[in-house]
Parts: C-alpha cells; structure tokens; sequence
C-alpha cells in the first residue's frame, strides 16, 4: 500500500499516486484520506502509514508553496487544460475560462467581448497540490522543462522495490491465465472447503486476506519455475540448483523408487 505515496521533498507534499493529489498535511486528513475509498486501510496498516507520514517534513498546506513560476510536471499529481491571466506573472490560472474572463475585465479593465487569445489570456497545463476546492490552487507545469530531482519514495520504497511490485502485479496476473478454478477469492476461514489450521486462524491473518483475489496470494509466494521469463534470474537459478541437490539426496538415501521426501 505505501508504495502508492510519494514523498516530494521539494514541496514538502505527499502525493497519492491513486489518487493523483496530495494527502493534507495532518493526522484528521490523512486518517480520512486512507480510510475512505480507494483504499479502505484500516487497524494496524493505519496505524504504520500514519506513523510513516508523521516522520516527513510537510508543508502546512496554506499555498505557501504554491510554485509562482512554471514547473516541470510533477508526476503523480493530476494534469488540467487550464487557462491563465496574460496580464498577471502567475496567478490566477483556472480551468474555468469564465472565471479568468470575469479577471480580467474586472482587474485590467478589458472586458470579455475586447479580450484576445495570447494577450489577456492563454491556455496552460496545470497541477494542483489538493483537490478540495477549499485548498486548491493551480499552478502552470510545463513537459520541456527537466523533471526535478528533489523528489524522492518514501520511506525505502526506492525505485528497485517499485520495480519489484511491478513484477509482482505481473505474477499474478501470469497466475490468473493458469488458474480457473473456485470463486477466485478469498473469503472467510469457515467458507472453505479445505480445513483451517486453527494457530492461523488466531494471528489474524484472515482479515488481511478477506477479499483479495487468490491469484495475488498464490503469486505473493510463487518460486520461479524451469522456463520461466523472470527477470529474477538469480533466484531461478537458486531454486533450480537447491531442487537438483535435494533430489540428489533424495534418491541416494532412499533409493526405492516409489519412496517419498517428507
């Protein structure tokens, strides 16, 4: 779940890939923020996010840190068709063009019918921080400018574990093709046909299953296989040769050919 938020240090804002803006810069918002749709986290993975987002360094989020001039595209934060005042150096930008309109006659005395494209105003890619109309502000972002380098994942979620969770998707998705049988996922303890071990049934595992597709689950721990295209060719090989020597030992300690490892 974490590997969704990212920290970008320049703005001191944590954005929510998911949801494409940022998470607000208290405890009360940030609660509300993953215990609400889409993503439902609840008990001791709220608690652990929480604490995480407590040891970042958060702007309060009053637009302080709005930028003023263009920016390159942060990534994970929303993209917008605005329009921006051609009088002002910065604000205001909106994607109402009324509203800019309504700006400019009021403020530089040109009113609607007299504005021209280019010189009272003009279209721009904007971001905003927060979604909340109470708190939103756009701000001009632009592709040809570099992307920043003060951006950094949270926590270790660096972009070698990124890149782990990607495979990870992929697995079960190579899973999915490969299994068709029952409903697929996982339900309750007594729903199932085959019989839980009671000592699993009390270290709670069962309410961070519930509702998880079984393909994820199987996949989460699958070994590599002879054949496989993985990019985790190390481990393939690892398991590859851990199977040929426990086979080895197999065979000279029971040499019988119907005998079985335990």
């Amino acid at each position: 779940m974490s590997s969704v938020f990212t920290y970008n240090a320049k703005f001191q804002v944590l954005i929510c890939e998911r949801c494409e803006t940022c998470v607000r810069p208290n405890r009360k918002g940030q609660t509300r923020h993953l215990y609400n749709h889409p993503h439902y986290v609840k008990g001791e993975e709220l608690k652990k996010l929480l604490a995480l987002f407590e040891s970042y360094q958060l702007n309060p989020g009053n637009h302080q840190n709005v930028p003023r001039a263009p920016v390159p595209v942060i990534r994970g934060l929303k993209m917008h068709n605005a329009v921006k005042c051609g009088h002002c150096d910065s604000h205001p930008i909106s994607v109402s063009a009324r509203f800019v309109a309504k700006h400019v006659s009021k403020e530089h005395r040109v009113v609607p019918k007299d504005q021209v494209k280019g010189r009272d105003w003009r279209k721009v890619s904007a971001q905003t921080f927060f979604a909340e109309t109470a708190h939103r502000q756009y701000f001009e972002v632009r592709n040809d400018l570099p992307p920043s380098v003060d951006v950094r994942m949270e926590g270790e979620f660096d972009e070698g574990r990124r890149a782990f969770f990607r495979r990870l998707a992929d697995d079960e998705l190579a899973f999915e093709a490969q299994t068709s049988t029952g409903s697929g996922v996982v339900g309750e303890f007594d729903a199932h046909k085959s019989e839980a071990i009671p000592w699993l049934d009390r270290t709670g595992i069962e309410c961070h299953l519930r509702g998880l597709p079984k393909t994820q689950v199987l996949a989460s721990y699958r070994l590599p296989q002879a054949g496989d295209q993985s990019p985790d060719l190390k481990l393939a090989l690892i398991v590859e040769a851990t199977g040929a020597v426990l086979a080895s030992a197999h065979h000279a300690a029971l040499p019988a050919a119907d005998s079985k490892l335990s």
